[in-house]
């Protein structure tokens, strides 16, 4: 199977519509940053509390992850290391386990 070329992010020589569309994100991604000035959000517990939501989403992902990894036929006959997958699986669980302690506790 021939080897595909990676997607990177689109450069100065890209083309015009593609850079477009990455400017137009970083001015509204500016804009929404802005925005929260004016709207008298603290940005600090705006970033903490959207660390929050990214620790509770980060297990569901290695969960994913751990998936796609084991999958021989998805990764081509070179799945993931027995060790490699059980130290995902542990963090995995650990994370679950900090994740419903931060409620219960």
């Amino acid at each position: 199977m021939p080897l595909r070329k990676p997607e990177v992010a689109p450069g100065p020589g890209e083309a015009i519509e593609t850079r477009a569309r990455v400017y137009v994100l970083i001015l509204l991604s500016t804009g929404v940053g802005v925005g929260l000035d004016f709207v008298d959000i603290n940005s600090v517990k705006a970033l903490y509390w959207t660390a929050v939501l990214n620790g509770l989403l980060a297990p569901f992902l290695l969960v994913a992850i751990l998936v796609v990894a084991s999958d021989r036929k998805l990764m081509q006959g070179q799945p993931s290391s027995r060790l490699g997958w059980t130290v995902v699986a542990i963090t995995t669980v650990a994370m679950f386990a900090a994740g419903v302690a931060m409620f219960v506790v």
